[in-house]
């Protein structure tokens, strides 16, 4: 017990750390292998958060970290320095959605690390809280995981602890953190736990049946899964069985969900590391909807992960009616055309015989359609203004009983000519304009929704698949 106790303490506020470069402030979590502080890095007054590694069979004399039985001196030996091994290959990795490690030493008979300190609910925290995420939601924060597994994965490490315990939510978005069970890959993506890992196991529910064994293969298939089990959590609120009970017989319980969904979850939470998808990029095709276009270049994201996610063919052709019985509607708050965040003063207006409504936007989009219209109605107004003058001109022509009287009709007829081309090249200009501003996600370059009423129903038409679907679950009640 007295062991255990002092294995249990933390070291002392103000303990300073790193040759004095850190200094301790709080306690602010710890694991079955670790205490993590909040401290303070002098010379710059950033804060960060310290791990200390503190292993099973270790216990605390004074501020030094001490063996007290076999485990403790096969840990802090063989373990140790893997830390310190795996610490230098984190720090080359900058993903916006992995935590970044600084720096790792040796200090107190143990391995210190160093990263960023990150503020906000766990996706855990978030669930609990506010109960599952609606199908994007829960797609945008997967997307974000997959793009910092796809970049540990690049660089031949496998997390192996993936769960929404283990996931942040910031202002950039998910931010995966937790690197424990960090392990490094060979060339065919493998990885083989050794003997000092025996029990480290991860988390029932997310981990993948591979992690009980201590000669399993392991490799990116294996944070597939725990990235399923993730995004069950997200949309069902609640944690899948076990891979052992699933093992036994325990049924996976079916979420209500869309089928390109079910089948997605049901391909990465296969028992057999074969038989699921080989990487987080073949994951994320299968969960991309089928009306866009599958993402395969997920090795480093350099886009917004619900970019990656939604992206959509320019220009989409398409139209998405939702039909509902009741005028004031909900929508969601994302941008009609691109999808992405909605922005406050942002609403892109919609104008129908039957009243003028409001629906979220962008200031992107609001741009390209901005000048859309100008393009629009530069050419009409040429255009229009042509025929007046030709008619005129014809006229003079026609009636024409002196030079004069005919050089007149002709200069009319140039002018008209010459408005009518300026309009057009008007026209193309502010089009090639209104191209430039165009994202990839966004649906059209005008007019993304319209809106009528017939008497009896409210006609709301999208061309943004992802918005119609969201729209349409968020007004259910309503739908006809």
């Amino acid at each position: 017990m007295l062991l255990a106790a002092l294995a249990a303490t933390p070291l002392p506020t103000e303990t300073l750390l790193g040759e004095g470069r850190y200094r301790l402030e709080s306690e602010i979590g710890r694991g079955g292998y670790g205490i993590t502080y909040g401290a303070l890095l002098l010379e710059s007054e950033q804060r960060v958060a310290i791990k200390e590694c503190v292993f099973p069979g270790c216990g605390r004399e004074q501020n030094n970290i001490v063996v007290v039985d076999e485990d403790g001196a096969k840990f802090l030996d063989a373990w140790g320095e893997r830390v310190l091994e795996q610490a230098k290959q984190l720090k080359a990795i900058e993903h916006p959605h992995l935590a970044r490690v600084f720096e790792t030493w040796r200090e107190n008979n143990t391995v210190y690390v160093a990263m960023e300190l990150l503020e906000g609910p766990t996706l855990h925290q978030h669930i609990e809280a506010q109960g599952a995420l609606d199908m994007q939601e829960a797609l945008n924060c997967a997307s974000e995981l997959a793009g910092a597994l796809a970049a540990l994965h690049k660089h031949n490490l496998v997390h192996l602890d993936v769960k929404p315990e283990n996931a942040i939510l910031t202002e950039r978005g998910a931010v995966l953190l937790d690197f424990d069970l960090v392990q490094p890959c060979d060339e065919k993506d493998i990885s083989t736990r050794p003997l000092s890992l025996s029990g480290r196991i991860g988390t029932p529910g997310y981990a993948p049946p591979e992690s009980y064994g201590e000669h399993a293969p392991q490799g990116a298939a294996s944070d597939v899964y725990s990235l399923g089990a993730t995004l069950y959590f997200l949309l069902g609120a609640s944690t899948p069985p076990s891979a052992v009970d699933r093992a036994a017989g325990v049924e996976l319980p079916a979420l209500d969900i869309a089928p390109h969904l079910h089948s997605a979850l049901e391909a990465a939470l296969q028992l057999p590391i074969d038989a699921r998808p080989l990487s987080v990029q073949a994951f994320q095709e299968l969960w991309t909807p089928p009306s866009s276009p599958a993402l395969t270049d997920a090795d480093d994201f350099s886009f917004t992960a619900h970019e990656a996610n939604l992206a959509q063919s320019r220009l989409a052709s398409g139209v998405y009616r939702v039909v509902l019985t009741h005028s004031d509607a909900e929508f969601p708050q994302r941008c009609a055309c691109c999808f992405e965040k909605a922005e406050r003063d942002a609403d892109i207006v919609v104008n129908s015989p039957s009243g003028r409504r409001y629906v979220p936007g962008c200031q992107a989009c609001l741009r390209h359609q901005s000048v859309s219209r100008a393009a629009s109605s530069g050419t009409g107004w040429g255009a229009g203004l042509s025929v007046p003058l030709v008619t005129i001109g014809a006229y003079l022509c026609a009636t024409s009983d002196s030079f004069s009287q005919l050089g007149a009709g002709l200069l009319f007829c140039l002018i008209a000519l010459f408005v009518f081309f300026t309009a057009i090249n008007y026209g193309a200009l502010k089009s090639s304009r209104a191209e430039e501003f165009l994202k990839s996600s966004c649906c059209h370059p005008v007019e993304p929704v319209t809106y009528s009423f017939n008497g009896q129903v409210y006609i709301w038409r999208f061309k943004n698949v992802m918005y119609a679907e969201e729209f349409k679950k968020k007004n259910a009640p309503f739908v006809v």
